[in-house]
């Protein structure tokens, strides 16, 4: 096999791992919202994930010269090769809508600590006005 076109087929093969890794990932982070919201565990997943798509950037980088030849070798790349880019393709789109469920989540929590605090600064401030003021 072509040295290109060998390249080209372990790259995309390690991708797919890659992003398979990365939807995993995304999926702990959905679960651990939905089962008890934890920003700082979500947070930490969050730099593994980057972790991973600075080596996925890395290979995409590696592929430059492949790709400007794309239309010269297309032709020659394996078949097998058609079910490793439709996985890929399949785990981006699960991994944005997961991202974006994560965030909603994530949203959702920071509003209802929010609301959790205003409350309890509510409450403080009128048992400090009922003492300031005599009534209880």
């Amino acid at each position: 096999m072509d040295p290109l076109i060998q390249q080209v087929v372990e790259a995309y093969r390690r991708e797919e791992t890659l992003y398979a890794h990365i939807l995993a990932t995304v999926e702990e982070q959905c679960d651990i919202m939905a089962k008890r919201p934890d920003p700082a565990t979500v947070l930490q997943l969050c730099r593994q994930v980057e972790e991973v798509m600075v080596e996925i950037t890395g290979i995409e980088r590696d592929l430059e010269p492949a790709k400007e030849r794309w239309e010269e070798i297309k032709n020659q790349l394996p078949k097998e090769l058609d079910s490793s880019l439709a996985s890929i393709q399949d785990a981006i789109e699960k991994i944005t809508r997961g991202q974006a469920q994560v965030l909603d989540s994530l949203k959702d929590y920071v509003l209802k600590e929010q609301q959790t605090a205003e409350s309890a600064r509510a409450t403080v401030n009128a048992h400090r006005a009922r003492e300031a003021y005599g009534t209880q």
